[in-house]
C-alpha cells in the first residue's frame, strides 16, 4: 500500500475492499477529467462520461496496479489521481510507471511538482524501486516541467507525439 503526505497533499492507495474509497474517486474523476485535462490523457480516460464508466475505470486500475487518490490536505477533497504500474527490472528490482492528473482548478499552483516530489520520496524509501518512468504528450509543457523539476530525464524512444522520462532512484 502506497501512502505519503506532502505539505498540501494526502496521497494513498485505494483500499480494494472499500467501496466508499472507490465511489469517492469515481465521482471525483468526472471533475478531474475536464475537457482541457482530458486532452492530455489516454483515450480510455477521455471516453469517461458517466459515474458508472468512471467506477469501471477505477476498478480496472486497482486490479492492474495501484490507483492513488490525491486529496487536498485542508479540504480533504479528492483533487487528483495517480496510477502506478510495476514492472520487474533486470536485476530483480522494480520499475514503476507513473501517470497522474489533477483537477484543472488545482493546476498551476505547484501541486503537480509537489505530488511528483512525494512520489520520488516514496520510491526512495521503498528498497525495491530503482526507477520511475513517465510518458508525457510532447506538447504538455506543464507536465514536462513537473517531471524535469523532479529530476526526470528524457530517455528511450517513445511513441509518436510522446516523450518518455525516467528518474533513477538513488539511496
Amino acid at each position: 500500500m502506497v501512502r505519503f503526505f506532502t505539505e498540501r497533499l494526502i496521497v494513498k492507495s485505494l483500499d480494494g475492499r472499500s467501496n466508499n474509497d472507490r465511489d469517492v474517486v469515481a465521482q471525483a474523476m468526472l471533475r478531474i477529467i475536464s475537457p482541457s485535462v482530458a486532452f492530455y490523457l489516454p483515450g480510455t480516460l477521455q471516453a469517461i462520461k458517466t459515474e458508472e464508466e468512471a467506477a469501471s475505470w477505477v476498478m480496472e486500475q486497482t486490479a492492474q496496479g495501484d490507483l492513488l487518490s490525491v486529496r487536498d490536505s485542508s479540504s480533504q477533497l479528492v483533487i487528483g489521481v495517480v496510477v502506478l504500474t510495476y514492472a520487474p527490472g533486470s536485476d530483480g528490482s522494480t520499475v514503476v510507471r507513473i501517470g497522474y492528473s489533477l483537477e484543472q482548478v488545482f493546476q498551476g499552483q505547484g501541486l503537480g511538482t509537489e505530488l511528483v516530489a512525494g512520489l520520488v520520496d516514496w520510491a526512495t524509501n521503498d528498497q525495491q524501486v530503482t526507477k520511475l518512468v513517465g510518458m508525457v504528450e510532447a506538447d504538455n509543457a506543464a507536465s514536462i516541467k513537473v517531471l524535469e523539476k523532479n529530476g526526470f530525464r528524457r530517455d528511450t524512444p517513445a511513441p509518436p507525439g510522446m516523450i518518455c522520462f525516467e528518474r533513477e532512484i538513488s539511496r
